[in-house]
């Protein structure tokens, strides 16, 4: 966290946003400090936001896994626009935000460092 800021965000979100009094904020607490891992991710962001966050947790079956952070981020984005949804759906976008978030955090701990997205692209890129 000292040399990398943007793992300060990913810290204080792990310690704060599970005591939040509202599923909502925590839930956009968490994609905040997702998003903040790629910095440089302006445009088509549910879709880079998914590769990317796939890429570093390499997950077993990368496809499906991808397109449950992308659903992930489409609640989030329901959130964000004022959407109305049920105690139910508010608990379960939460659900889905923190295990990514966790998933992230370990995958980061894992490589021992967060890598750039340019270090992820190449890994997505470059063929066994």
């Amino acid at each position: 966290c000292e040399q990398v800021p943007t793992l300060r965000v990913l810290e204080e979100v792990l310690v704060n946003a599970p005591v939040s009094a509202s599923y909502p904020q925590a839930t956009m607490s968490v994609w905040g400090a997702l998003e903040s891992l790629f910095p440089s991710v302006q445009t088509e962001v549910t879709y880079r936001v998914a590769m990317y966050l796939t890429q570093l947790v390499r997950p077993a079956d990368p496809l499906s896994y991808l397109k449950s952070v992308r659903s992930a981020y489409g609640q989030r984005s329901r959130i964000a626009h004022g959407s109305r949804s049920s105690r139910r759906d508010e608990i379960a976008a939460w659900q889905g935000a923190w295990m990514i978030l966790c998933d992230a955090t370990l995958a980061i701990t894992r490589r021992g460092t967060l890598p750039t997205e340019e270090d992820l692209t190449r890994e997505m890129l470059t063929r066994p």
